[in-house]
């Protein structure tokens, strides 16, 4: 049950297709999230992972956030691809990873 809700919050929230083989969760802010597949906008894949260790350092239950202090990937392969827009296939989860631009632009003179 927890791989569903683990792979459902990255699909969800990242909007790709993912696999996950198992979840460890080690006391008191380790998660461990064991062969794990992550696939480009594409459906190419963009991550494979062995492992990967995610340090939490907050999570508040009442808006379903998680806040990560590091995210560690283990025997990980990357593959970056470029398509004939010039758009790296890595932007989009980066762009979801970035918090929002709260910088507003200075009101315009009358």
């Amino acid at each position: 049950m927890l791989i569903n809700e683990a792979t459902a919050y990255i699909e969800k929230n990242f909007k790709v297709k993912a696999r996950i083989k198992s979840v460890n969760i080690k006391p008191f802010n380790n998660i461990y999230l064991n062969e794990v597949l992550i696939n480009d906008l594409n459906q190419d894949t963009l991550i494979y992972a062995k492992s990967i260790k995610v340090s939490l350092l907050w999570f508040n239950t009442d808006k379903n956030v998680l806040t990560f202090k590091r995210v560690n990937l283990v025997n990980a392969d990357i593959n970056f691809s470029i398509d004939s827009l010039g758009y790296l296939n890595l932007e989009s989860l980066i762009n979801k990873l970035s918090p929002p631009d709260t910088v507003s632009s200075p009101p315009s003179p009358n």
